[in-house]
């Protein structure tokens, strides 16, 4: 399971490993430029996974979920059902190809002084790198 802290300020390059057929967990805590924890409770998150970031098809949708005891923390999670359902590459040999694709996590807020309007930020980006299952169940 990875662990980041995260902020409003800049968007963080940061790539993923999943191995297909295994559930995905993730944790990410959000805090200031001072290390001071972010209440996430207004919030609302999204998380695709796509072939490219223009491309209209999603892959897989991660679950973002707000954590329950701890207001600053995010759950990103994929079943193992998900992960599975995740194409790889084609088979070479008596293997299949890994395959590489892209994400982004979209955070909405509501800034203090903006009224009601939801602002957007993008606080986290990168690859997605998805081992085949070798094994099957």
């Amino acid at each position: 399971m990875n662990h980041l802290a995260m902020s409003k300020s800049a968007t963080k390059k940061f790539d993923i490993e999943i191995n297909q057929g295994a559930q995905f967990k993730m944790v990410i805590l959000f805090t200031d430029c001072d290390g001071n924890p972010i209440d996430l409770s207004e919030s609302t998150f999204s998380m695709q996974i796509k072939s490219k970031a223009n491309d209209a098809a999603v892959i897989a949708t991660v679950s973002a979920v707000k954590d329950a005891d701890e207001d600053h923390k995010l759950n990103l999670t994929l079943s193992a059902a998900e992960t599975d359902a995740i194409p790889v590459g084609a088979q070479v040999g008596p293997n299949k190809i890994p395959a590489t694709y892209a994400y982004d996590l979209l955070w909405g807020f509501i800034e203090v002084g903006s009224g009601d309007a939801i602002q957007y930020s993008r606080p986290l980006e990168g690859l997605v790198n998805v081992s085949p299952k070798i094994t099957g169940i």
